[in-house]
């Protein structure tokens, strides 16, 4: 179906049919899924009541899974400020993520960054300057969500151990650049724009959720996207869809769509 949509005074067409997901598929029992702290995978398992197991392949006449999924570190999700502070919103509560105006930016993280991080890193850790994604922005009114991938990018990136393998992260100064140009919805293929280890504090989480009063904000962070190289850089209108839980996050599938003016 084709829609129109009213962005900054201009139309533009978009054809739902034609979304691409950029998310990591979850799969079940498999040790082949991203992990991050937690160095389990999603688990299924099967409704049982009186010792009848309702699995179709068991002879039950309908199938009626139960899982397991530690939200934050086993996919692809989108959180709020709750996750930080229980002054913020819960992800029930975003009801603005369809059809944002996006780009899509490809970078490759460097060592030995100079830009500020709120805890000490090393010069091996790899960072997304403020810099970078500066030389990467195609147009500063089409901006309201960042769509970060980084380099090296490939299905590798769906089961990627990330207790035993380090991952770029973006840089206080990249952060708070991010909200100067008025990014409000931010996704990135990493599980965290903060460093693995920062003491706690998850510094860039702080700021990506504080409007200047320090107030909570109603932005979001989607992590462990995954953007096929198929897909270009450039503007899209992007849909985050989510479940409606009591939760400071949830499993997710952004799609981005392509669009043409009219």
């Amino acid at each position: 179906m084709k829609i129109n949509i009213n962005y900054k005074k201009n139309i533009y067409e978009v054809d739902t049919r034609d979304g691409v997901p950029i998310s990591i598929p979850t799969k079940f029992n498999n040790s082949e899924s991203p992990k991050f702290y937690d160095t389990t995978s999603p688990r299924l398992d099967y409704f049982k009541s009186e010792e009848k197991v309702y699995k179709i392949d068991n002879g039950a006449g309908c199938n009626v899974p139960t899982i397991y999924l530690n939200i934050h570190c086993q996919g692809t999700h989108t959180e709020t400020a709750l996750h930080i502070s229980d002054k913020g919103i819960k992800i029930s509560e975003i009801n603005d993520v369809d059809f944002l105006a996006s780009q899509i930016i490809t970078v490759t993280p460097v060592s030995g960054s100079r830009d500020s991080y709120h805890s000490n890193y090393s010069k091996d850790d790899m960072v997304i300057t403020k810099k970078m994604i500066n030389d990467e922005i195609s147009d500063m009114n089409f901006i309201d969500c960042l769509i970060i991938r980084t380099l090296p990018n490939g299905d590798f990136k769906f089961g990627v151990d990330y207790n035993k393998n380090k991952y770029a992260f973006l840089s206080n100064d990249a952060v708070e650049y991010l909200l100067s140009i008025g990014v409000k919805h931010l996704i990135i293929d990493t599980p965290s724009i903060d460093m693995y280890d920062d003491g706690g504090a998850l510094g860039n989480h702080q700021i990506f959720f504080k409007d200047k009063n320090g107030s909570f904000n109603k932005n979001t962070i989607t992590e462990m996207a995954f953007i096929p190289n198929s897909i270009s850089d450039g503007l899209y209108f992007t849909t985050i869809k989510f479940l409606n839980l009591d939760l400071d996050a949830s499993p997710s599938v952004p799609i981005v769509f392509k669009f043409k003016k009219i």
